[in-house]
């Protein structure tokens, strides 16, 4: 039978782990639906540039959340459109 000596193991660490693969699990199935769909490359550098491009998105809701109160037709459409790309 092999022994094995004790392990130590930071709680707090494997804790924020786990909440950053929940937290970002929608995103990176996104990601790798849009892989599949589109045939891009699934590298580092490539999920980065897609994360850039989501806050981006992000970004501009806000914009027009504020700037423009409720959004019309127009703006929803740039926002899907948005998203889709």
């Amino acid at each position: 039978m092999l022994i094995v000596p004790n392990t130590c193991v930071d709680l707090q660490e494997l804790f924020v782990i786990i909440l950053g693969l929940v937290d970002n699990f929608r995103t990176f199935v996104e990601y790798l639906t849009l892989v599949i769909v589109e045939g891009g490359q699934l590298t580092d550098d490539a999920y980065e540039k897609y994360l850039k491009e989501c806050e981006e998105v992000q970004k501009n809701m806000e914009k027009w959340d504020v700037h423009e109160g409720n959004m019309d037709m127009k703006a929803m459409m740039k926002f899907v459109y948005l998203h889709i790309l």
